[in-house]
């Protein structure tokens, strides 16, 4: 492969989550990556980027330190068809935590920025948000056979999604909130990415985490205002913060809850929380995406 061109792949069925997350050394603090994907704006994914920038910041730290939170602005799209440079600055080395700078580049063009902090761990209080009852993800049927069970309500966006879910697998809580109006910006999902489980690398699943973590995040900022249909709208990341809380598997089924305290001045915050399948809370998620009504749309 060049080092200069990516091929260009479909979007998301070709992704292999562990060669996503799995970069060329260039130097000491200077990484590449090997794999690109496309999101529905024609640009990288922002999943793939902030998830590529942790591995990068990975590498440059000791294995006792595990990442507990990133900080993203996502500065421009990034080109799908050329690799992206991660440059690393070693901010700080102290005795328990370590923080890193990491730029993301194309063509000599900063199109990430994110801190990212690492800690040993140690002890300490403990509390967490109780998980909402719903049902689990063995009880809630595959969107094929929601399609199935739905033809008419559960149309062309509908197979649109279930076709592009690629490396990541995903149950609806209520499908309703995938085509209707919601009452309230809420939105459950129940999600993994079965290929982790080639990795037993604690900070390999984190990453893959991370990757997750952008997954329909930003659509609940404004499904209380009108469906998201591709082509009606234009959703663009801002920003992605991550925080980890305990440890988690990004292969087994985690219950992604999410909401949106507030849309205006044509920004929309969401904010998600990720269980394990015990109601273990093992990550939170703040993002704020920009939200236009794409040109020419009704």
């Amino acid at each position: 492969m060049s080092a200069q061109h990516l091929p260009d792949v479909d979007p998301w069925n070709d992704i292999d989550v562990l060669a996503l997350v799995t970069l060329e050394q260039l130097d000491t603090l200077l990484f590449r990556n090997l794999v690109n994907q496309r999101n529905t704006n024609g640009v990288l994914y922002g999943g793939q980027v902030i998830a590529q920038a942790q591995a990068a910041a990975g590498a440059t730290v000791g294995p006792e330190l595990r990442c507990h939170s990133l900080h993203g602005y996502f500065l421009r799209g990034g080109d799908c068809d050329r690799p992206v440079i991660y440059q690393v600055d070693k901010t700080r080395d102290g005795r328990s935590f370590s923080t890193r700078r990491v730029t993301a580049l194309q063509n000599g063009v900063p199109i990430l920025h994110m801190e990212c902090s690492f800690h040993t761990g140690e002890e300490g209080f403990e509390h967490q948000l109780t998980a909402p009852a719903v049902p689990q993800p063995e009880d809630l049927p595959t969107m094929n056979e929601l399609i199935a069970a739905e033809p008419e309500r559960l149309g062309a966006y509908a197979r649109y999604c279930s076709e592009k879910s690629g490396p990541i697998d995903f149950k609806l809580v209520d499908w309703r909130q995938l085509v209707e109006r919601l009452d309230e910006p809420v939105r459950r999902i129940w999600l993994r990415a079965p290929a982790a489980a080639g990795s037993d690398d604690p900070a390999v699943h984190q990453q893959i985490l991370t990757y997750l973590s952008d997954f329909w995040l930003s659509g609940v900022a404004m499904n209380i205002h009108a469906v998201a249909v591709p082509g009606r709208f234009y959703i663009s990341s801002l920003d992605h913060a991550l925080w980890f809380h305990r440890p988690a598997k990004a292969d087994e089924w985690l219950l992604y809850d999410t909401e949106s305290p507030s849309a205006s001045s044509g920004r929309g915050l969401s904010r998600g929380s990720l269980y394990d399948r015990s109601g273990v809370l093992v990550a939170t998620v703040m993002q704020e995406a920009l939200i236009r009504k794409a040109r020419g749309a009704v």
